[in-house]
């Protein structure tokens, strides 16, 4: 290191100096964080994460500020992942292979951009629906989904993993 070069400056919590809570937030998540100019997501190892029920992996490009965040779930055969805050969607994978879904956000809990976004980090969106969240149950949701999803993972000789969380047996008839 050069003499005149200047010095590196750490994050002190106690001193409550440089903190950055979503970097905190992300620590705390669990899956590994990867950061670079360019990442090929196909090759970076996933870890455990529990929001998710899934593997996963933070994906931070160089430049992006506290606005744009990128996380990578690798979806397991036959199952979903628990949906994701602010959305009415859910990823299944109908593969017999673990499948990668990169996903991409605006704003951040230090900024949210939007009532949904601030809502959201309150807890909001991981309440049913009918108790004035934005999560719609399983048993709840279109029965048609459902049977798509059935349909398309017999295609692929994917068993479902389904069982727990909803009550197959009009779907199998």
């Amino acid at each position: 290191m050069r003499d005149d070069a200047p010095e590196i400056m750490e994050t002190d919590h106690e001193k409550k100096f440089l903190l950055d809570p979503y970097l905190d937030w992300v620590a705390a998540e669990g899956p590994p964080v990867y950061e670079g100019f360019g990442l090929d997501l196909l090759a970076l190892e996933t870890g455990p994460w529990s929001r998710f029920d899934a593997k996963g992996a933070f994906c931070h490009v160089k430049g992006r500020g506290d606005f744009c965040t990128c996380y990578l779930l690798e979806l397991d055969p036959g199952k979903p992942t628990a949906p994701p805050f602010w959305m009415f969607h859910q990823h299944f994978n109908t593969a017999p292979e673990p499948a990668r879904y990169p996903a991409i956000g605006m704003g951040s809990r230090r900024y949210p951009f939007s009532t949904m976004r601030r809502e959201g980090a309150a807890g909001k969106s991981d309440a049913d629906i009918k108790k004035g969240g934005r999560q719609i149950e399983y048993s709840d949701q279109n029965p048609r989904l459902h049977q798509q999803w059935l349909d398309a993972i017999a295609k692929t000789g994917v068993p479902s993993d389904m069982g727990e969380f909803i009550d197959e047996t009009p779907f199998l008839n």
